[in-house]
């Protein structure tokens, strides 16, 4: 029999890539890039202001947190205009978030820690050189690799990749999933039960699990405790990337499925050292790939996650790590993550190995 990881690896050894397709950037959200892609330019363009204040030369003010510095003010930047005026010594532009540094400049200083009258800014904190400065780059060099092939297309990383000079990205064409139930028990969410009779909440769990991973799903309802009617239900493999069923597979006489793809001689492998899930049967059916799940509904699920969806997680938790700076400006630290690390209030360092809360901002396996 075989452990857990044996069967995943079989079952991926066997799943082909799809095709892939050129799709605008606003329709590639949730699908597989196909290419790597680069950065045209630089992001950002050109060093700018992280904060509203003051640009000013480092040297003007390095002792004003001691005594307060009086420098002239001789213009003001705006956010998407350039400069008007160079910093000279004994000088400084009002300058906004996000607007472009003007020459001479290498400082901001924050409006907190200023006052203004009569063209005249009062700077009561001293600044080392760089201090509020995004400097040209430091997000993104050009041709920086910013989203690798294979990576799921994020709302995040689509910023990135518009931020890359892209307006269309090569994906991996979305899997068709073949999703089939079996057993004459089952009847739709709703209908009333009769004896022996139950829910067929399989059905509607697989659809949305093979949603939320991707696929697009190709419902072919339930297929009957009768051979003639699973293969009826089973026509539509020639449209299908991959064929999941539930039930059918353990080892009643009414189990199907597996009679099936046994007299086909088409078994990759039955049953697996997992409870719940162990009779898990893969293999392929007109030439395209069969995973059959057990019938119970959480073992159906616990199967999809483990064998339709892969998943890692390391020891009895998942582990985390930075994606990279935090400000928040680089987009493409947000569009590399999947959570948000909680770090409690008053808390400055977490160290490598400690537990910490998260936010998921995907699903995470």
């Amino acid at each position: 029999m075989l452990t857990v990881a044996e069967a995943r690896d079989r079952i991926l050894r066997r799943i082909a890539a799809l095709d892939s397709e050129e799709l605008p950037l606003g329709a590639s959200h949730g699908h597989v890039l196909a290419e790597d892609v680069r950065a045209g330019s630089e992001v950002p363009p050109f060093a700018n202001s992280a904060m509203d204040g003051y640009a000013v030369l480092a040297s003007d003010v390095r002792n004003a947190s001691a005594s307060p510095v009086r420098l002239k003010v001789v213009g003001e930047v705006r956010a998407g205009s350039p400069p008007t005026a160079a910093v000279r010594p004994g000088t400084a532009l009002r300058i906004m978030t996000g607007a472009m540094l003007p020459d001479g400049a290498d400082a901001v200083v924050r409006v907190e820690d200023t006052s203004e009258a009569n063209d005249e800014v009062q700077v009561r904190a001293g600044v080392e050189p760089g201090t509020s400065v995004r400097a040209a780059g430091s997000d993104i060099h050009l041709g920086d690799v910013v989203a690798a092939a294979g990576r799921v297309v994020t709302p995040g990383l689509v910023g990135v990749i518009a931020s890359a000079g892209r307006t269309s990205v090569r994906c991996i064409r979305r899997p068709r999933v073949l999703v089939l139930t079996t057993g004459d028990e089952l009847r739709a969410a709703g209908e009333s039960l009769q004896p022996g009779q139950i829910t067929n909440t399989n059905r509607y769990t697989l659809a949305a699990a093979v949603e939320e991973a991707g696929g697009h799903v190709i419902d072919v309802g339930v297929a009957r405790d009768e051979r003639a009617d699973l293969l009826d239900h089973l026509q539509s493999t020639r449209d299908a990337d991959l064929l999941v069923t539930s039930g059918g597979v353990s080892m009643g006489a009414y189990d199907l499925v597996r009679h099936l793809m046994e007299a086909t001689d088409t078994v990759d492998f039955w049953q697996v050292a997992l409870r719940p899930g162990k009779p898990l049967l893969f293999g392929e059916l007109g030439g395209v790939p069969l995973i059959g799940l057990p019938g119970n509904p959480v073992s159906t699920l616990v199967c999809f996650e483990l064998f339709v969806r892969p998943a890692r997680r390391t020891g009895d938790g998942i582990a985390v790590r930075l994606t990279g700076d935090q400000g928040s400006h680089v987009l493409r630290s947000m569009a590399d993550a999947n959570c948000f690390i909680v770090v409690p209030q008053g808390v400055g360092e977490v160290k490598p190995g400690e537990t910490v809360a998260i936010l998921p901002l995907a699903p995470i396996g």
